[in-house]
């Protein structure tokens, strides 16, 4: 980025205030920071279009590399990344200050190109610079077209004809976003919001009124996964939605989908797998499948399963008197399966595996259970699937003797709360298979689960971060893990492609039989560029004589460079005094870093140490062999005085690689700039709040301004300039130090929209060049026609 230019108002010169140098100690702490991803908007990609989309994120420089891991997406990078987008009012006050603060984040354009075939599906993106590299973030490839939130403009805003994808976002603190919508039938309509995946995860609340204002339905998203929400409508009805996070949240990140239409909302269906090529009854489990209702209820349908799909699942869709159900996927399995016979009899013969069976926990705190023949050493590979099959139970399963004794148990794996485990009988005998519900969510319809008892499958995934970052002229420990399956315990060798040009590993490199994980030694020429690449790990190994199997797993490899400058608050023992409304030239000391003795930049770090309630600090220059400077930060008259008020600063310096490359290095202050804030000096206040104004007229709001005795100097009063208010003007008015009174003339053109128009007036003295004080008083202008 080109080094910013201090503003007229504040000279540089006066900035800096050099004096004697203030030790430093001799192995200054480094946090170097490496970018971060945030959000995509809109987070909906229609496949077959070419579209201009805003990617978000924190601690992005100039020379950040975007990476979208599709090579059928075509990807043009519209320009480098804009200025820190500060979020205004309104600010959480009170407790919810100090909770976790959203990062401030930066965003760039992009132009993405999905071809016509590409398969819908969340899309994962990265980035990185010569500081690291970020974890991954995902985009949404969608069929058909969508609506942008901020193109429609009324308050509450029309919805297309259904069905309707809709991309939004809940931008402010307190946000509510409205629709509405038009049932074009009588029947249900099913609204689902998809959340987390594509920025800052949040809980949205959903809430459908009818036009009376009397609300008909609701849900809210307490685990984060998102929601829908499923009511009926009537022909010709019109019905609101309200959209908001659970506490009132609002942030750029928080970005959603929308989807609307006329059906019922499908959950489960039983069973959720058929044999290839076969006709079968499935029981389809949701809301409205079989009346139309928005209660829970199921139906039956002959489905007849193809002899081929990738992956070996396919998507069906539901069709019903009152409109298809979304897509579900249902799959295709060559073991015998069977549903949970409504009563079990004592004496029943144990199963003879292997074999799948399709259950429901009818009752709460029910436990099913279920018994098979096993030889000794006999293994098997034993599944539930709930959560994969759209089930809300939380599954615990146990394997059990015929004594009772619990052998073994499994609850989450692999990234779902699905268990599974692999069974070896320790001698010839019957087993006993216990299933039961940790979520609190057994006695609902749609309770259902399918258990596998299959032969274990030999066999092993590999998973190795998503990211790593390799020091020039250093080394970095690759750790590969192993998830074996199937009661595989052989040696597996791994291999290592797509490394930065520079970037090298050991010829040979193996996870030793038995064992679950290696440390691979990457290590970096000093010599080497910094661009980053997408590595791909690749493992093999052999199960039985014949058979090889194999696993890949990939994870962008960033060469970084060591910071050069470092940071750090003058005062470290305590907070200074700091008044409402005031800047505050809080002292820093700089000490640069590995030889170099050029410029630093000093900015406020993308992710704040508590939330900032507004307090601002521009980009600041420090000029070469100068070691002390004071950051101007702005404290707005807002601020809490019941707590301590902490910022965090960044230094950024532009080196070049050793291709030649200009880099731009960021190094995340260790420390906090902590200030104790009091009262302000400054106060300007509207006589009245409420003036009559016609347009093409001028209006006097009359103004008071008090001072503390502190403050010296004249105040300049003007109006701040809304762009969304175009043609409101007055002319600034100078009032001398000693007077309270002032009288601002504003002049309305000829046409304004609406009724009343919000306008800011502002109040500023300046005790020092540097350091304004301010105070903000808002009027309504009431327009007479």
């Amino acid at each position: 980025m080109p080094w910013p230019q201090v503003s007229p108002r504040v000279p540089l010169a006066t900035c800096l205030l050099i004096v004697a140098l203030v030790a430093l100690p001799r192995s200054p702490a480094v946090a170097q920071q490496a970018p971060e991803v945030g959000y995509v908007y809109p987070p909906v990609v229609p496949v077959g279009t070419t579209v201009e989309v805003r990617l978000g994120g924190y601690d992005w420089t100039p020379d950040t590399q975007f990476f979208v891991h599709d090579q059928r997406i075509g990807f043009e990078l519209l320009g480098p990344p804009g200025e820190m987008l500060h979020p205004g009012p309104p600010h959480w006050f009170g407790p919810k200050a100090s909770n976790r603060p959203y990062g401030v984040p930066r965003e760039v354009s992009v132009r993405l190109t999905l071809p016509a075939d590409f398969p819908p599906g969340l899309v994962p993106w990265q980035v990185a610079n010569a500081n690291g590299a970020s974890s991954l973030s995902y985009f949404r490839a969608g069929a058909g077209a969508q609506v942008l939130e901020d193109d429609l403009a009324s308050e509450s805003r029309q919805l297309p004809s259904l069905p309707c994808t809709l991309a939004g976002r809940l931008e402010k603190i307190e946000e509510v976003d409205r629709f509405e919508l038009l049932a074009s039938r009588t029947g249900p309509v099913t609204c689902t919001i998809e959340t987390g995946r594509f920025g800052v995860p949040f809980h949205p609340v959903l809430r459908v009124y009818d036009t009376g204002r009397r609300l008909i339905a609701d849900a809210a998203d307490t685990e984060g996964e998102g929601l829908s929400l499923t009511f009926e409508a009537e022909a010709g009805g019109r019905y609101t939605l309200e959209l908001f996070d659970v506490d009132y949240r609002g942030n750029r990140a928080h970005v959603y989908r929308l989807l609307a239409h006329e059906g019922p909302h499908l959950l489960a269906a039983v069973p959720p797998a058929g044999a290839p090529g076969s006709t079968a009854p499935v029981r389809f489990i949701g809301y409205g499948v079989a009346s139309g209702s928005a209660r829970l209820e199921s139906v039956v349908r002959e489905v007849t399963f193809p002899r081929e799909a990738i992956e070996n699942r396919f998507a069906f869709t539901l069709d019903t008197p009152h409109g298809p159900a979304e897509p579900c996927w249902l799959e295709l399995s060559q073991i015998p399966q069977q549903l949970e016979p409504a009563e079990t009899p004592a004496d029943a013969p144990p199963l003879q595996p292997p074999l799948a069976i399709c259950g429901t926990l009818d009752e709460p705190r029910q436990v099913d259970q279920y018994v098979f023949q096993a030889s000794r050493d006999e293994a098997w590979s034993i599944h539930v699937d709930a959560q994969r099959i759209g089930s809300p139970l939380d599954i615990s399963l146990s394997v059990l003797d015929a004594d009772g004794k619990q052998l073994t148990t499994a609850d989450d794996t692999a990234g779902t709360r699905d268990p599974s485990v692999v069974f070896r009988a320790p001698q010839d005998g019957q087993y006993r298979v216990r299933i039961r519900d940790l979520a609190g969510h057994a006695g609902r319809l749609d309770a259902v689960y399918r258990l596998r008892i299959e032969p274990p499958r030999a066999g092993f995934s590999l998973q190795a971060g998503d990211r790593l970052g390799v020091p020039l002229a250093g080394e970095a420990a690759l750790v590969v893990k192993a998830e074996r399956q199937g009661g595989f315990t052989e040696a597996i060798s791994l291999q290592v492609s797509g490394l930065p040009p520079g970037v090298h590993v050991p010829e040979t490199i193996e996870i030793p039989a038995g064992k679950d994980q290696v440390k691979i030694p990457l290590t970096c020429d000093a010599d080497a560029g910094t661009l980053a690449a997408r590595a791909t790990i690749t493992g093999q190994a052999q199960a039985g004589e014949q058979e090889t199997i194999a696993a890949e797993s990939r994870l962008l490899v960033a060469p970084v460079m060591k910071p050069r400058a470092v940071v750090a608050p003058l005062y470290k023992d305590a907070g200074r005094t700091v008044h409402r409304g005031a800047t505050y030239a809080a002292p820093v000391v700089i000490e640069r870093l590995e030889g170099y003795a050029g410029p630093v930049l000093l900015q406020l770090a993308a992710h704040p140490d508590r939330i900032r309630q507004g307090i601002m600090g521009q980009d600041l220059v420090v000029p070469p062999e100068v070691t002390q400077i004071e950051f101007p930060l702005f404290l707005p008259e807002w601020v809490q005085i019941d707590r301590t008020s902490r910022i965090i600063l960044n230094t950024i310096v532009q080196v070049p690689d050793p291709k030649g490359n200009v880099r731009h290095l960021v190094n995340k202050m260790d420390t906090r700039i902590t200030m104790n804030v009091e009262g302000a000096l400054l106060k300007l206040t509207a006589e009245q709040s409420e003036l009559e104004v016609r347009p093409g007229q001028e209006v006097l709001v009359p103004l008071v301004v008090s001072r503390s005795p502190k403050l010296v100097g004249d105040a300049t009063i003007e109006l701040l300039v809304d762009a969304a208010r175009p043609g409101i003007q007055a002319e600034a008015v100078t009032l001398p130090a000693g007077e309270e009174r002032a009288v601002l003339r504003i002049r309305c053109p000829q046409t304004l929209d609406g009724d009343e128009q919000q306008v800011t007036i502002q109040a500023t003295v300046w005790p020092d060049p540097r350091l304004p004080v301010v105070s903000r008083t808002e009027v309504i202008l009431i327009l007479r026609r």
